[in-house]
């Protein structure tokens, strides 16, 4: 009977770490749907997509939301590619990502997360009417 259970338990475990290792990036996190501010490089502050529960989340092809306006913004002041800011995820803002990624060495599969956060330049935050200065990664120079 104990060698029974033993067995049982050891098929269940196995089963239940398949479930959970099959679990794509995109469950890892939330969606992006708004724009927060943080700290970025030497304690400038810059302006990125944020979910509800905080920085880490994703955006892919197929949102529509202030966070997708956000990095599209990004993509466009510090890459200098040329994407219409509709905070509508499509083809080419996916094409626009994909570059970035290229630029910054990272995996390239068109979707905003945590790397991606991580590696790309974002506006800096600019207050009341006035313009953002420049484009800072979170933790090191940007060129």
């Amino acid at each position: 009977m104990r060698k029974k259970i033993v067995s049982l338990l050891s098929v269940l475990g196995t089963a239940a770490g398949l479930v959970f290792a099959t679990a794509g990036p995109a469950a890892a996190s939330p969606p992006c749907t708004g724009h927060g501010y943080v700290a970025g490089y030497r304690g400038t502050i810059v302006d990125i997509p944020i979910a509800s529960s905080g920085t880490h989340c994703h955006l892919q092809q197929g949102y529509a939301n202030e966070a997708v306006r956000r990095l599209q913004i990004s993509i466009v002041r510090c890459y200098g590619i040329s994407i219409r800011i509709d905070g509508q995820f499509g083809t080419n803002t996916k094409n626009a990502l994909i570059a970035v990624q290229r630029r910054e060495g990272i995996a390239q599969d068109g979707g905003y997360g945590p790397q991606t956060r991580d590696h790309m330049g974002h506006t800096v935050a600019a207050w009341e009417e006035q313009q953002p200065i420049g484009c800072v990664r979170l933790s090191r120079p940007f060129p």
